[in-house]
């Protein structure tokens, strides 16, 4: 009975092992043409991230690594997509299987970096990014700098700058975040990494927040003068438009300092040179919410809203403002404009979800 019941479970295990290697063989026998059907999910993913619709897009990239888990290629743009969808956690996860897969793309470890040194986790960014360093990688080097100069170390911010420049002479925004490493030691060779970029190469838009000026001198006794000197030098980019940028530093520089009527006065220089200015219009919103007019600071944030439908700062300045004024139904409808054009990410959402 025992050697029976012994003969039984020797075959169930042989029927078993059968079954496991007849599934194993059909798989590899399968596997090119799953590859295939990946492959072509992927192309059409692509297809439709270029024309921006990225919900279709989604749905190729996640059927292509459900055929093939090991499409790195079409990891890193399910992670690209998750951070524009303002997931992060799932957007680093699928930049980690990516760069698993293939080690000698930088982008992966790149774009972790970017999503790192949002969470101000500076040592983590650095970290990724040595990683894949090399020398001559314009990006990595740049982004290297700016981490660095997040962290507040200028001496390895300047080298990593200093690179990335080296590698891409062309490298413009690199001059400009290199000018403010060294206007906190020496406001001449500031200016002269300024005057190397041309207005016509460097568009206003690409500017960092101005704030971060600010930000830069906090613990200086002259970091005002200091500030307000590297906007002299800043704005001579912009020629045509010197008054208009350098009053939109000063405005900020005085509101951070929370001498408002200071900062109102600045940044009134800069829309009388430009009436058409959104940003003047922004801050000007920002100062007088500051002071807490809201009724004023309305007004200012609707006439930028009037230039540029498409940002979700502005509307989410304008929720703020709302709430303020006791109008939910319109700080609700702003608030959900804002998410919509994926600003705020998470932390808007909560707002939103409190309000409700």
């Amino acid at each position: 009975m025992k050697i029976f019941k012994n003969k039984k479970i020797i075959k169930l295990v042989l029927i078993f092992l059968l079954l496991v290697l007849l599934i194993s063989g059909y798989f590899w026998i399968l596997k090119p043409q799953l590859v295939k059907m990946a492959r072509n999910y992927s192309q059409k993913g692509f297809e439709d991230f270029r024309v921006e619709n990225y919900n279709q897009a989604f749905l190729n990239y996640k059927k292509a690594v459900t055929l093939n888990s090991a499409d790195a290629n079409s990891h890193f743009y399910l992670g690209v997509l998750y951070y524009l969808a303002s997931d992060k956690k799932s957007a680093t996860s699928e930049f980690k299987k990516s760069q698993k897969l293939d080690s000698g793309n930088y982008l992966s470890p790149l774009n972790l970096a970017i999503i790192y040194r949002e969470e101000k986790n500076y040592d983590e960014a650095i970290s990724v990014l040595n990683q894949n360093y090399t020398e001559t990688n314009d990006d990595i080097n740049f982004k290297l700098g700016e981490v660095y100069l997040a962290k507040e170390d200028f001496e390895n911010a300047q080298n990593y700058l200093g690179k990335s420049i080296k590698a891409n002479s062309q490298n413009h925004l690199a001059r400009y975040y290199l000018a403010i490493v060294l206007a906190t030691k020496d406001l001449t060779q500031s200016e002269k990494e300024v005057e190397k970029i041309t207005s016509k190469d460097f568009e206003y838009k690409t500017f960092p927040d101005t704030n971060l000026l600010y930000y830069l001198f906090p613990k200086e006794v002259d970091f005002k003068e200091k500030a307000v000197t590297l906007a002299e030098n800043l704005a001579k980019l912009k020629r045509a438009r010197t008054q208009t940028y350098k009053s939109t530093i000063l405005a900020n520089i005085y509101a951070e300092s929370l001498e408002l009527d200071l900062a109102i006065s600045e940044i009134e220089k800069a829309l009388v040179t430009d009436l058409k200015y959104r940003d003047g219009w922004l801050v000007k919103g920002k100062i007088l919410y500051l002071k807490e007019d809201y009724t004023a600071a309305l007004e200012s944030f609707n006439k930028a809203v009037e230039l540029d439908k498409t940002n979700g700062l502005i509307y989410y300045f304008l929720g703020r403002t709302y709430q303020k004024l006791e109008n939910k139904d319109q700080a609700i409808s702003n608030l959900e404009k804002a998410i919509d054009l994926k600003y705020g990410g998470d932390e808007v959402k909560k707002e939103l979800e409190e309000l409700k």
